[in-house]
């Protein structure tokens, strides 16, 4: 009787021991996940990175050389998360102000075009800036070169937004002083280059910046096209194309953040041994992130009505077995879940171009302008702009152009 105590109480701690194994044990790499992150290689020298990353250099320095400096200091802090990177003193200032106003604003159109600024002085002020700019938009590639990780520091976008903003004060200048037509050829320029830059972008910031900067540069050509109206002929803007829709490389280098995140999180909770493992599981957490962003990339792809009706679609979440298992990982899964709304800001874009075309390009009325997200629906006046119901963050019907309005089209400064 007593062996067979001893064999059953053998047999419970065996089988204890084994479930606590079980419940430490993480899974190997989804081939999803190994996709994502075999997409992303900071090792791939990009120049038009290090000149952009060195772009606030001090008056009179290289923002190349800057840039190469910079790299190195961000591969210390790599090795060392104690490392504070060193940026030098002097770099260009940020501009500030009604200057740098956001064009979906209040008043934000009427102090640009209002004459209130000394085009001529400021465009010699921040020259160093605008030959910046210049030179950046010639680069022809984009690879980001720090390492995916939480620390990492962003490019200077503001300052190449602001940059901009001094192209688009030129174009202005232009027409005030009656050559509309050059003004809207400079900013069909601008254009070109900001798409260029959009379809290189490698990660979701990048992305973002380029797709806000490219709609402000059609917000300024459209008051410029509409007060010129019978002058000049505006020739059709394309739609975004597939290059500058794809959020590939920018999905993946999310994916690989989040990815070592999690190996981060291990690293950092260790003192807590198997209780941690058995909490938190750094690759069960990554293989559930992956599916996230497969399936929005597939809704990358659809047009605005298809993503529209996409949105009411149902996706899988992780199991109940998969939350006992990984308590912590479910917890984060929760708090970074995610939203569509880069792509509803892509397809508002399209909208705004669609309303450009139809408006300048053919000539048409506004009423005549069907809505490209409910069909039998048009577009509608809304003080100084013309604009598109749409959807929002729950795939409802949002009126009154979307959020900023970036479903609609500015048509005037004022009224």
């Amino acid at each position: 009787m007593r062996l067979k105590a001893i064999a059953f109480v053998l047999s419970m701690v065996a089988v204890l021991a084994t479930f606590l194994w079980y419940l430490q044990r993480d899974e190997a790499l989804s081939e999803e996940s190994l996709a994502l992150l075999s997409k992303v290689d900071p090792s791939i020298d990009s120049p038009a990175y290090r000149y952009l990353m060195g772009f606030a250099a001090p008056k009179g320095e290289s923002p190349l050389e800057e840039g190469s400096r910079l790299l190195l200091e961000i591969r210390k802090q790599e090795k060392d998360s104690g490392y504070t990177i060193s940026y030098k003193e002097g770099g260009l200032p940020a501009i500030e102000g009604d200057l740098v106003c956001k064009t979906w604003e209040d008043n934000c159109l009427n102090i640009l075009f209002s004459g209130r600024f000394e085009i001529d002085r400021l465009l010699e002020q921040y020259k160093t800036r605008l030959d910046r700019v210049k030179e950046f938009y010639q680069f022809d590639e984009y690879n980001t070169l720090s390492e995916p990780i939480l620390s990492e520091p962003f490019a200077p976008y503001l300052q190449l937004m602001s940059a901009d903003r001094l192209i688009h004060m030129q174009a202005i200048q232009l027409h005030q002083q009656g050559d509309s037509q050059a003004a809207i050829d400079a900013l069909y320029d601008l254009l070109g280059f900001q798409r260029k830059m959009l379809s290189l972008q490698d990660q979701l910031i990048g992305k973002i910046v380029f797709l806000t900067s490219f709609r402000q540069t059609i917000d300024v050509l459209s008051v410029i096209a509409s007060e010129a109206s019978g002058e000049i002929i505006s020739k059709a803007i394309k739609n975004l194309s597939a290059e500058e829709r794809d959020f590939s490389r920018s999905a993946a280098r999310e994916f690989n953040l989040m990815y070592n995140y999690a190996l981060e999180r291990v690293e950092e909770q260790k003192g807590w041994g198997a209780i941690w493992r058995i909490l938190y599981k750094p690759i069960m957490t990554a293989n559930q992130y992956a599916p996230r962003w497969v399936h929005f990339l597939r809704l990358s792809e659809l047009t605005p009505k298809e993503f529209k009706d996409a949105l009411s679609e149902k996706t899988r979440g992780p199991s109940v077995f998969w939350k006992l298992r990984n308590m912590m990982g479910a917890i984060e899964q929760e708090v970074n879940a995610g939203s569509e709304d880069y792509i509803i800001l892509m397809n508002d874009i399209d909208s705004k171009i669609l309303l450009f075309n139809e408006i300048y390009a053919e000539g048409r009325s506004f009423t005549e302008i069907e809505n490209p997200y409910f069909p039998n629906d048009f577009a509608k006046l809304v003080g100084n702009k013309v604009c598109f119901d749409g959807v929002g963050e729950s795939g409802n019907k949002v009126e009154g152009g979307g959020e900023k309005w970036s479903r609609c089209l500015f048509v005037k400064s004022s009224f």
